[in-house]
């Protein structure tokens, strides 16, 4: 169980009635990557599965699943040289969601029944605190290792520069933004359920938008204006620097 939204100034628990208000969540098991994924990774995917490449980004936006910006920087349909071990950014929801069922058919034959899919807005939560409760990041009280905006940075670090959280995840806070499979609404926290299935039930029912849940912050982003309960909110076609992603999966 999670107490969800902003948790880490004790004068507002209870208090405040807004969109980080605090309140409780159950999460169910899953499973989440260490790390971004990397240039490298989503090229194993662009290699696979030909119709996401950037080669064809005129077919993918005439359709709206990305925008103007997507893997902009990529070189034909290759990463540019050197930036293997970075996280992938210009990437939409929807690619992103790509790669994930990619990934799904991959571990089909390995784990029989695994869904692998991006992490719902409660599990980033859940994920990004690592055990703590009432920090503002992921290493506690300190951003620590998080790549966030210095003077002169120009991008992210390798994926997983940070150190460790306390599952074992880097990268939780800063570096770039992460989707969620969520779509946006500043009313949500004062809908949820603690059940699980109460809350899918409720996305379900919820009018479908362009807009997805981000979170995490970016290399872009002064550290003292992100904290782990941030959240945020793209159209789910937007492809931008600052913005990549990590799946999840379930395995029974």
């Amino acid at each position: 169980t999670l107490l969800m939204g902003r948790d880490d100034v004790e004068s507002t628990l209870g208090k405040t009635i807004d969109q980080l208000m605090a309140h409780a969540v159950r999460i169910e098991r899953f499973s989440m990557a260490e790390t971004e994924v990397t240039n490298r990774q989503y090229q194993a995917f662009l290699d696979a599965v030909p119709e996401w490449r950037p080669s064809n980004r005129d077919a993918l936006r005439s359709t709206a699943l990305v925008s103007d910006e997507y893997l902009a920087t990529w070189s034909g349909d290759r990463f540019p040289d050197g930036s293997g071990d970075l996280p992938v950014t210009g990437v939409s929801w929807h690619a992103a969601s790509a790669f994930c069922a990619w990934l799904q058919a991959r571990l089909s034959a390995s784990r029989p029944g695994a869904i692998v899919r991006l992490p719902t807005e409660a599990e980033g939560g859940w994920a990004a605190r690592g055990g703590l409760r009432g920090s503002p990041y992921p290493s506690g009280d300190k951003a620590g290792r998080s790549v966030f905006f210095v003077q002169g940075i120009a991008g992210p670090g390798p994926a997983g520069s940070s150190e460790p959280n306390g599952y074992g995840l880097r990268d939780m806070a800063g570096n770039v933004w992460e989707w969620c499979s969520d779509s946006y609404a500043p009313a949500a926290y004062l809908l949820s359920s603690l059940d699980p299935a109460v809350n899918r039930k409720l996305a379900a029912a919820l009018p479908e938008t362009s807009e997805k849940v981000v979170r995490g912050g970016s290399w872009n982003n002064q550290k003292e204006l992100v904290r782990v309960y941030t959240r945020g909110s793209q159209p789910a076609d937007w492809c931008t620097e600052q913005l990549g992603f990590r799946p999840v999966a379930t395995i029974p």
